[in-house]
């Protein structure tokens, strides 16, 4: 927390005034939300200079929490925020405004960059990782560094943590799993990483109060989220709403009342001044928002996508195929009444040759994961969109992807390509996926849940090893078949030919 009496010698090179400053020193321990107007001040003009990137991650989010996701963090994460920020201890030491400067700059540019670097390549999942989003993170640090001080901008890390870790659903979703995947498993997962934040909020209490705050926090959000839940458990929004209040409102009332009543620990380096912020340029303000500015321009577009078309709701009936294996993992991933579903045609084909149905309520749970890799490769793999037309003239844009057999680790692996795109059924919506072996003889790949191994780690190994990209080409035969299931998915579907039935 701010402690004034150390911050009086300083107070005036901030701009306060001496009723000001006798005002605030009748506290003995306050924070930013009780500080001198000018701290205000510069975290409000630090928030608005760097609202512009901000813009398509924010407008992606909500496209995502309207259209259904289940990544209740993107909910709760401001709020989150704004319990670090609040409790932020001051920064001690001194600050040097060119030094300032420079360093922010360099590094936001470093950071940016390695981001640029890894959606060159691994585009597809840098957008499964929504790695857009952590730019503006990044950003926004650096803009701190520039008008608050780098001091101040490292005191704030763990906040700069908090906004990166919240900027996937992935990595939510994932764990969420580990416990089922059920409304209730993600509203008390939601619960317990906001219990992480209460316990780092409350770092200025004593360990007893910093236990208590912890623990009230995590029982009362509990019980706010499972009674929400117990009160609406067919409302669609209700996981949503239940993690805000369960993981949000109660953690940040917990925090507020425990930094007002708990006693302080003595601090860790009570001789060092409070760090005096820089001077206040306009044209430092101006110089970071046109940089805020130009790299709004400069942002690439968030990948999400127009509303799908309709598709008949019996289009695998009326396409001659059969289910042949439901896979299990599909709830715990997708949510409740979620399935995947492997569909054959009677008449097998050389390549062989299937189609995976992936099957969700909502949109938004669908999208997220939308850049999955379903199946085992030994390269992270990129999607590319092509047409594929109908037999009537209908066409759709579909993704292709493809693993790359020069590059197997195991002889006995599938190697595949695949084909895929997401319309809407009556009950929902479909990520449908052809998926055909490139050997006349070789076997199908089986659907596997997304893991933080094959998404996360063995592509980060991959580029650690800098392993180039090699040129793969498959069949001709292989993409024959697959396109031709394709195209008569298509016309089963009804695409562009007035035979959708809702």
């Amino acid at each position: 927390m701010f402690d004034l009496r150390s911050a009086s010698a300083n107070v005036l090179q901030h701009g306060v005034t001496q009723s000001e400053l006798q005002e605030v020193d009748a506290a003995d321990d306050v924070g930013p939300g009780d500080a001198p107007w000018v701290v205000w001040q510069r975290i409000v003009t630090v928030l608005l200079v760097s609202a512009p990137p901000w813009f398509p991650t924010i407008t992606g989010a909500i496209d995502s929490i309207a259209a259904g996701s289940r990544s209740v963090l993107f909910v709760v994460s401001p709020i989150l925020a704004l319990i670090l920020i609040l409790s932020c201890p001051p920064a001690r030491g001194v600050i040097d405004t060119e030094v300032n400067w420079i360093v922010a700059l360099l590094s936001s540019a470093g950071a940016l960059a390695t981001l640029a670097l890894l959606h060159d390549r691994i585009p597809t999942l840098s957008q499964l990782w929504r790695i857009d989003m952590v730019g503006p993170v990044i950003f926004t640090a650096g803009a701190t560094g520039v008008l608050l001080g780098l001091r101040y901008a490292y005191a704030l890390w763990d906040v700069w943590l908090l906004l990166m870790v919240c900027a996937s659903p992935v990595p939510f979703l994932l764990v969420g799993a580990v416990f089922g995947g059920s409304d209730a498993g993600l509203a008390g997962l939601a619960c317990v990483f906001a219990t992480l934040v209460v316990f780092r909020a409350a770092r200025s209490c004593t360990p007893v109060w910093r236990s208590a705050a912890a623990l009230v926090s995590l029982s009362g959000g509990l019980m706010a989220s499972g009674g929400i839940l117990a009160l609406a458990p067919e409302f669609q929004s209700t996981l949503l709403i239940a993690a805000a209040v369960g993981a949000g409102v109660v953690p940040f009332a917990v925090t507020r009342v425990a930094l007002r009543l708990a006693p302080r620990k003595p601090q860790s380096n009570p001789g060092l001044p409070v760090a005096k912020f820089p001077d206040f340029s306009p044209v430092a303000v101006l110089v970071v928002l046109g940089l805020s500015t130009v790299m709004l321009m400069a942002y690439p577009e968030p990948p999400w996508r127009a509303e799908p078309p309709h598709a008949a709701a019996d289009w695998t009936a009326r396409s001659g195929l059969h289910a042949t294996k439901n896979y299990g993992f599909a709830a715990r991933f997708l949510g409740p009444h979620s399935t995947v579903t492997r569909y054959a045609e009677s008449q097998p084909t050389l390549p062989a040759a299937a189609v995976d149905v992936i099957t969700t309520p909502s949109w938004g749970v669908l999208e997220n994961f939308t850049n999955a890799q379903w199946y085992e490769s030994s390269e992270p793999v990129d999607y590319e969109s092509t047409t594929i037309r109908g037999p009537w003239g209908q066409s759709l844009v579909v993704r292709a992807a493809h693993s790359n057999a020069d590059t197997a680790v195991n002889p006995e692996a599938p190697q595949w390509y695949a084909l895929t795109w997401t319309w809407r059924i009556a009950t929902g919506y479909q990520q449908v996926v052809v998926v055909a072996s490139q050997h006349r003889d070789g076997k199908l790949p089986s659907p596997e849940a997304p893991s933080v191994s094959q998404s996360l780690l063995d592509p980060m190994l991959w580029i650690a090893r800098q392993q180039p990209r090699q040129v793969s080409e498959v069949g001709p035969d292989t993409i024959a078949v697959a396109e031709r299931l394709a195209r008569g998915i298509i016309d089963a579907a009804g695409l562009g030919r007035n035979r959708v039935d809702t």
